[in-house]
């Protein structure tokens, strides 16, 4: 079935969230194809202290949040990209993130970089209030 998802709150630091899945029709490794089949994957969040380590040569900045294991396996992939990044706080699910980039697929130590929607909450809800 399909819900709305909630946005986030200002006040919400993403250690709250329980689990979160990345969804999308992307690729299933680096050389692939798009799929017929809406592809989903339960990646944990990590600290952007954890991410900056594994990403030296980039700066991940509070507009960022990412998700992945150390131990790589699991990530978003190309032709994920705007897809939604959904934890879940109290049985109740948040759109976290927006499919951003990362490098290669699934990579040890390069976990997925998503838009940290909380950061845009104020224009999101400005752009899609009514008059």
């Amino acid at each position: 079935s399909q819900w709305p998802i909630c946005l986030p709150s200002k006040g919400d630091r993403n250690v709250m969230y329980t689990e979160c899945w990345v969804t999308g029709w992307g690729y299933r490794k680096l050389r692939d194809k798009i799929q017929n089949t809406l592809q989903k994957a339960k990646v944990p969040l990590m600290t952007n202290e954890e991410c900056q380590a594994g990403y030296r040569e980039h700066r991940i900045t509070s507009k960022m949040v990412c998700a992945g294991y150390r131990e790589g396996g699991k990530d978003a992939c190309k032709g994920d990209s705007g897809g939604p990044l959904s934890c879940k706080h109290n049985e109740v699910w948040h759109l976290v993130g927006i499919t951003s980039w990362g490098e290669g697929c699934g990579q040890r130590e390069r976990p997925g970089v998503y838009s940290n929607v909380v950061e845009y909450v104020d224009w999101i809800l400005e752009k899609t209030q009514g008059p």
